[in-house]
Order: structure tokens, then sequence, then C-alpha cells
């Protein structure tokens, strides 16, 4: 018999048979806390990215979509926060508790303004290793993501991606 491709996955999502495969890609949300603003940051609109306005101007769209297209895996392609805005990390931890309120398998990967948070990158990394439905791995290679997921249907590898994390800004 042909190697099972799978064996080379680190995730594997199964999706019943007989049924479209449904993928949905999230990315730049860009979540900030405008009262964690730093010292010194000039140009944040305080009064558009204020905490208690994250529902109209995030949240609401996210389900709307999520429901909208019941996918089988949801792929969050970076910068879900602003990690500058998000020194105490309660907009990361707000925003794994809103991904898991799903119940769908949920694979992020840090973009360049994810790891600014003071909290630091292997305190998101643990984060997210955590949650329940989402799959992530923080690896030993360069970055801090770099994990893959295959889909599965009828005991057939139909889909496999490549979470490829892009090293953040500056450090």
């Amino acid at each position: 018999p042909p190697p099972d491709p799978t064996t080379e996955l680190d995730f594997v999502i199964s999706v019943p048979e007989g049924r479209p495969i449904r993928v949905l890609q999230l990315t730049d949300t860009q979540i900030i806390d405008a009262g964690q603003t730093r010292p010194g940051r000039d140009g944040v609109y305080y009064d558009f990215w204020a905490t208690n306005k994250r529902e109209e101007r995030c949240d609401q769209y996210v389900r709307e979509t999520i429901n909208a297209t019941n996918p089988d895996l949801i792929l969050i392609t970076g910068d879900i926060i602003y990690g500058e805005f998000d020194d105490n990390g309660s907009v990361w931890l707000d925003f794994i508790a809103f991904m898991e309120s799903f119940q769908i398998p949920w694979a992020p990967i840090f973009g360049n303004h994810d790891n600014e948070s003071a909290m630091g990158v292997d305190w998101q990394c643990q984060q997210l290793e955590n949650a329940e439905y989402c799959v992530f791995e923080q690896k030993d290679l360069t970055g801090n993501g770099n994990y893959s997921v295959g889909i599965v249907q009828d005991n057939v590898l139909k889909r496999a991606f490549y979470m490829l994390d892009s090293n953040g800004c500056g450090n």
C-alpha cells in the first residue's frame, strides 16, 4: 500500500463524507485596545478603536461570516491583534475565547504585528496551544508557528495547508 501522507502532518481535520469541504480564511483583524497605547504613540484613532466598539467593528462581521459559511476549518493568517496595543494580553485572550466559542477547528499563524505584546510570544503560543479547538504548535524553527494542517475525507487527504510565520516586526 502507498504511504499514508497524513503521518507527515502536524494536525488532521476529518470532514464527513458526501459534502463539500469548507475552509474559511480570515486575515488582518488587527484588533487593538486603544486604552493600552504606549507613550509617544501618535496617529491612533482612540474613538474608532475603543474596546467597547470591538463588537460592531470586528466581531459581528467575523461571527456573521462563520455562521454563513459553516466552515470545517478556519485559517487565520496573521495580524490577529496589533500586539503593541495588548501589553497585558487581554485582547489575545479575548480573541481566543471568541474563536473557541464557535467550537470549530481554527488554525492561526502570526503576522508581523501579533508578537509585539509585552506578554511575549512564548506566552501567546502557550495560550493558543491550550485552546481546545485551536490547532497550533510552536516549533523550534525560525518563526513561531510553521506547522501543517490536513483535511481528510473518506480516508483520503483532500487538502494540506502549511502555516508559515512571518517572524514579526523588529525582534
